[in-house]
């Protein structure tokens, strides 16, 4: 059975979880700014996308599920498909939607890696010095680690590859992903912020300024509160 010792003997093998973190909070900063700052270009048409995906009905939150399985099993940055949701649905409803396409996607990744990659995978990670480590840490894991592994800023899609490969239990691997769903609802919150700051700039809407303190200071206490998480577990099972 795999315990917090065994993840503190590769610790000192995984230097590169703080690089992630900063690398992931770095290249967000600078999708944010630019959605902002191209806003000129934006600001006119994010009505017509409004009303596009309300048009499609039921379809339009299908797409974004399916847009999230797509960055999935091509291991693209899930960021992508949480600001996507923000920008576009709004909350609460984005959140829920990008959950969706999160799970569903790395479900499919897991079921990609079980069924049809396998010890070819495997075979593969034995090449890759950190997904050998990772793997080493997954094997015959106990849930609420594997929970805190989902919760530090590793990429997601090849973990799920890596647990599928591996051959955890289903049930194991749908619990730890709950550790996933914090980050999604704060880059969620970030692309519905993106958005909403592009309209005021270019006066396409109005909102008061209880309002907007509320949603930045909820923006800024929920992205301290997620990295606090996330630092506490890259601590918890990795030192």
């Amino acid at each position: 059975m795999i315990t917090l010792s065994t993840f503190t003997a590769i610790s000192k093998r995984l230097p590169y979880i703080t690089s992630t973190m900063w690398a992931r909070g770095f290249i967000l900063s600078l999708l944010v700014v630019g959605l902002v700052v191209a806003g000129d270009r934006l600001a006119p048409h994010l009505p017509q996308m409004e009303a596009w995906v309300e048009a499609q009905g039921a379809w339009g939150p299908l797409y974004l599920i399916g847009f999230g399985m797509v960055l999935s099993v091509f291991c693209l940055p899930l960021d992508l498909l949480a600001l996507a949701g923000g920008a576009v649905f709004g909350l609460p409803e984005a959140a829920v939607y990008v959950i969706a396409g999160l799970y569903l996607g790395q479900c499919l990744d897991y079921a990609i890696g079980r069924f049809f990659l396998g010890s070819r995978f495997l075979r593969w990670a034995e090449t890759r010095p950190r997904l050998h480590r990772l793997r080493e840490a997954i094997h015959k894991p106990q849930p609420s680690l594997l929970i805190l592994l989902r919760a530090t800023p590793l990429p997601a899609s090849p973990i799920a590859y890596l647990m599928g490969a591996t051959r955890i239990p289903y049930a194991t691997f749908l619990i730890a992903n709950l550790g996933m769903i914090p980050q999604a609802i704060v880059m969620t919150y970030v692309g519905y912020t993106a958005a909403h700051t592009t309209r005021l700039l270019h006066n396409s809407t109005h909102a008061t300024l209880t309002h907007n303190i509320l949603l930045y200071g909820g923006l800024a206490f929920a992205m301290i509160i997620v990295a606090i998480v996330a630092h506490r577990c890259r601590k918890l099972l990795f030192t």
